[in-house]
């Protein structure tokens, strides 16, 4: 019956036993084990379960780059690879997303939440910047200094990476993610190709990157074609992140809704985006797709930002505003003269508005608990004044209206021009 001859085996590897039962350490030791049938079905039970021991113990490779951030070559989707495109509403997930134990190599959601504008430069000069509060990311204006370049400032350094005529940026943790004529980047790497999909039916369209997740890249479709004022054709999708699956969230038909999407932000599994024209005003939009709410009918005057539940903005009428992100109640912060828009720092809100004491501004900060404003930077000496703020780990990078960048140190009062 082989159990004989199975029982002179163990006497005679000893070690080989000990082995076997050291890497699995779930089965009870061999002599405790019901009889088996043969000797050459008991050592084939072993190897199985010593091969699934390996193979759960040792990781496989990933496709993404962790001391950089960027996904390697093997996370691009060949053209042989499926395209998947989710034509009406919402969908469950799909093949290609990123779940479970791969979801830790993707890039992490935005640091600063600050919504990405529609027009790849807010203002003629000034640049295409995005922060994650560590690494500054910009693109200088077209005409000015390294104009068309993407730079990075880590905090020491100002480098180039070698890409140029981004029309938008983000800045994720470990890395930054942009579009060029309807390509979407991450990095140094194409996740996918929107140049010949009909997102807007037979309307051409300019794509814009606007946030990510654990599993998406989001952005927003304008039709190219469009006129100022008229209702014309929108879309909000995702992207996975190796680019293989993409889902329509909402699609506007130009016809009973629409507009123009003029920024965008995706925060608390909420994607946050504002209309200039046709059925204007701020809208909210279940990251999983469905039908948007409108919150306002007010404009906002360049991008705005997401802090504790409110949207935090300047109007038109150049008043710093906070508006509730579930009720779409209003309240404001400051009176007129709000000369850029805000970014909001630990409960702080930093804005540049006219000063008494400066020929052009200052730079103030908002408390949104006590409610109070401190001014902070006189802006004498900086051509223009500063137009942009974004949030630096130990103070704020600062852009003026001739596009050059700095960076202001809170604790010293440090100016320092990295421009």
């Amino acid at each position: 019956d082989g159990t004989a001859e199975a029982a002179n085996d163990q006497r005679a590897l000893p070690n080989r036993k000990q082995r076997f039962e050291r890497l699995i350490p779930q089965r009870l030791p061999l002599r405790q084990q019901p009889a088996l049938e043969s000797k050459s079905k008991r050592f084939w039970l072993i190897r199985m379960n010593l091969r699934k021991t390996l193979s759960e113990q040792i990781p496989g490779d990933g496709t993404m780059d962790t001391d950089t951030g960027l996904p390697s070559d093997e996370s691009v989707p060949s053209p042989s690879q499926p395209q998947l495109f989710q034509e009406n509403g919402a969908a469950s997930a799909q093949s290609g997303q990123n779940t479970g134990e791969d979801s830790a190599q993707t890039p992490a959601p935005s640091a600063l939440l600050r919504s990405a504008p529609e027009n790849a430069y807010e203002e003629p000069g000034l640049p295409l910047v995005a922060s994650d509060g560590e690494k500054l990311y910009f693109q200088p204006y077209p005409s000015q200094k390294n104009g068309g370049s993407l730079m990075v400032w880590d905090g020491t350094a100002l480098s180039s990476t070698g890409i140029s005529h981004a029309d938008s940026l983000i800045a994720v943790n470990g890395g930054y993610s942009y579009t060029i004529e309807n390509k979407l980047y991450h990095g140094s790497s194409l996740v996918r190709d929107f140049s010949d999909e009909a997102l807007l039916g037979t309307h051409a369209f300019s794509l814009r990157v606007f946030g990510s997740d654990s599993s998406y890249f989001y952005l927003y479709a304008n039709a190219a074609d469009s006129v100022s004022g008229e209702v014309s054709p929108y879309a909000i999708l995702r992207v996975s992140l190796d680019g293989q699956a993409e889902q329509l969230l909402f699609g506007a038909d130009g016809l009973s809704t629409g507009g123009r999407i003029s920024q965008a932000i995706l925060a608390e599994n909420t994607v946050y985006y504002s209309l200039s024209a046709g059925n204007s005003g701020i809208y909210a939009l279940d990251s999983a797709g469905g039908q948007p709410r409108q919150l306002s009918s007010m404009s906002v005057s360049g991008s705005f930002c997401y802090w504790n539940g409110e949207l935090i903005f300047t109007d038109t009428g150049t008043n710093l505003c906070a508006m509730q992100s579930e009720s779409g109640s209003n309240r404001q912060l400051v009176e007129g003269g709000v000369l850029s828009p805000p970014v909001v720092r630990g409960g702080t809100v930093y804005y540049s508005a006219k000063s008494p004491n400066a020929a052009t501004g200052a730079i103030y900060a908002y408390d949104l608990a006590g409610g109070e404003s401190r001014r902070l930077l006189e802006e004498q000496g900086t051509a223009g004044g500063f137009c942009q703020l974004l949030p630096a780990s130990d103070g704020l990078f600062l852009v003026n209206a001739s596009g050059d960048v700095f960076h202001y140190h809170i604790q010293t009062g440090i100016l320092t021009e990295i421009t």
